[in-house]
């Protein structure tokens, strides 16, 4: 839902095209030299190491907790 606004049915879960989206997503997204002092900071906050693409899933997930707390 983070990503396209829309809920996570099965068939939106399941679309590979949008998988490969996303991994493309990820994959620019981390390689960004500002995403080093993100990525960091997230492994500091959390007290154990983990790759570019976990720390951008983590903010994903935590930022679609919160607003799923808003309804």
């Amino acid at each position: 839902m983070h990503l396209t606004g829309k809920e996570p049915y099965s068939y939106r879960i399941g679309n590979i095209k949008a998988f490969l989206s996303y991994l493309t997503f990820c994959d620019f997204l981390t390689k960004e030299k500002e995403y080093e002092k993100v990525h960091n900071s997230i492994i500091e906050k959390v007290g154990y190491s983990m790759t570019k693409f976990r720390t951008a899933e983590l903010i994903m997930y935590s930022s679609g907790a919160k607003e799923n707390t808003k309804l």
